[in-house]
């Protein structure tokens, strides 16, 4: 080997030696620089589940929230009457009297016909109208009812649970009277109210408070346990609060027409907070008022009526509402009923058994209240639950013309006259010409020459000329006063320029036809 190969062997290995020296070099600096602390154990995971790395859709997964608690919901319906006297006038001959009746037919004869009804509510709330008592101490006045103790059993069997107690028999035999009558009723279970004393019953949880006060008597003294009433049994813990009136003026006793200050203290109550008003005492049926969502009852007639063999109305009904509370609040709604009724289930006589109406004699009664609570914008269907009416243009002309031919009716054109003239310029009508049409049709048939217009209008043509002449007839409508489906206007008819009549009729909408009186009010 020559000596030049065998020096670049020695070369390479002497770079191959520092090579080795240096990489062991820095071996030992890197371990020296190592932490010797230990590293935290990774935590382990099941062959079975292997960690995976997150996804981009993980922050749309949320944890599935617990189920929502449903809203409790209690509903308790109350059914309302009219007046009952359990018992006779002292006047009557026994036959046929209330005490004839319990006697041949016993307790569960009275309210048999409306069991069903009333058993199946969860309140149900009278006028007990007269003492149930034994007592002699009878009042000096013109009627005293009386009854005896063991008729408050009747109640039981008519699924009865309170009686309202001021009125103007309670004490027709005394306080004696009045205080066997209470005795009659706790033995029974029946609960009460009545000068000063507040009842209160309980239904499915509910506390149903109630109110009863004597405004034919006592007047405007009521106010006073009206107000401490409602408050007494809300701070009993009362959800719902009913406010029972015996009221109306001596002279409107057998009338339907109610006394102005029936309507304001009726409103009152609800501005007090009562959830319904149910009022008693005329013997006959007066309009259902509705106040900010609330209803008032003025009076539902005789129920079960031992004061008279037999009344001359025996027309009458169950007002019957269903309220719901949410989780303990009270809602507002119209779950309401009207349920017609007659005092008798015999119509020559009175036999003590009120029994609901059917077929036409149902829809007469309904028809009826709806006449009577047309001013109040209440009406019910031929069923007897709320209906909801709304009153077109075209109504409203049906209405003026009905009043037009009522007063035609009760004093007709003559037949000499010619023309006839009517002013409608007071009525407000956006489109007169359905109204237009009535009139002319109705003069075609009656044979007369007819302007419809305004008083310019008629002067123009002559028509105060043809008045005066008495060929001609002018009719001249006042503005209207409308009270929700009640109607009322004054028609002024020219006879002569120097004889003329003004008359005021009453319009109200009943199961879409309107029913026409003389006066300022409907009387039934």
């Amino acid at each position: 080997m020559s000596k030049g190969i065998k020096g670049k062997k020695i070369k390479i290995i002497a770079l191959l030696v520092i090579l080795l020296v240096f990489i062991g070099l820095f071996s030992a600096c890197d371990e020296a620089s190592v932490d010797p602390t230990p590293m935290p154990s990774m935590p382990t995971t099941s062959p079975s589940s292997p960690t995976q790395a997150p996804r981009e859709t993980d922050h749309l997964i949320k944890e599935t929230p617990e189920a929502s608690t449903e809203p409790e919901i209690v509903s308790v319906t109350i059914s309302a009457t009219g007046d009952c006297t359990l018992g006779m006038n002292y006047k009557m001959s026994y036959k046929n009297s209330f005490d004839d009746i319990y006697d041949r037919f016993g307790k569960s004869h009275f309210f048999k016909n409306v069991y069903d009804i009333l058993s199946n509510d969860d309140f149900t709330i009278i006028n007990l109208e007269g003492p149930l008592t034994n007592s002699k101490d009878r009042q000096t006045k013109l009627f005293n009812h009386i009854g005896r103790p063991e008729y408050a059993q009747i109640l039981n069997q008519g699924s009865i649970e309170a009686v309202s107690l001021s009125n103007n028999h309670t004490y027709d035999y005394g306080q004696e009277g009045y205080e066997d009558t209470v005795k009659a009723l706790n033995e029974a279970g029946i609960s009460y109210a009545g000068d000063g004393v507040y009842g209160i019953h309980e239904s499915k949880g509910i506390k149903i408070g109630f109110v009863s006060v004597n405004e034919h008597y006592d007047g405007k003294l009521v106010e006073h346990w009206l107000e401490e009433g409602i408050k007494t049994l809300r701070d009993e813990g009362a959800d719902l609060v009913l406010a029972c009136i015996h009221w109306g003026r001596a002279e409107y006793e057998g009338s339907s027409q109610i006394d102005q200050y029936q309507i304001e203290l009726g409103k009152m109550c609800i501005d007090w907070g009562y959830d319904l008003v149910i009022g008693n005492h005329p013997h006959v049926l007066q309009g259902i008022n509705k106040y900010k969502g609330k209803y008032i009852s003025n009076c539902l007639g005789n129920f079960c009526y031992g004061g008279n063999k037999n009344p001359r109305d025996k027309d009458n009904g169950i007002f019957q509402q269903t309220f719901t509370f949410v989780d303990g609040q009270l809602q507002l709604d119209d779950n309401v009923r009207f349920i017609p009724c007659l005092s008798s289930s015999v119509a020559n006589k009175n036999n003590y058994q009120p029994t609901p109406a059917t077929g036409k004699e149902a829809k007469r009664i309904i028809a009826k209240i709806n006449a009577l609570s047309a001013q109040f914008g209440v009406a019910f269907d031929n069923d007897g639950y709320i209906s909801q009416i709304d009153l077109t243009d075209k109504d409203k002309a049906v209405a003026y013309y009905s009043i037009f031919k009522e007063s035609i009716s009760k004093d007709p054109i003559e037949r000499t006259i010619s023309y006839v003239g009517v002013d409608i310029s007071s009525l407000e009508l956006s489109n007169s010409n359905y109204l237009l049409s009535l009139f002319d049709e109705w003069a075609k048939e009656a044979g007369v020459t007819l302007l419809v217009g305004t008083k310019e209008d008629l002067i123009e043509a002559g028509y105060h000329q043809y008045a005066k002449d008495n060929k001609g007839r002018i009719f001249i409508y006042d503005k209207p006063e409308w009270s929700s489906y009640q109607l009322n206007c004054k028609l002024h008819r020219l006879i002569t320029l120097l004889n003329y009549n003004i008359n005021e009729y009453t319009a109200v909408y009943v199961n879409g036809d309107w029913e026409v009186q003389e006066g300022s009010t409907i009387v039934k």
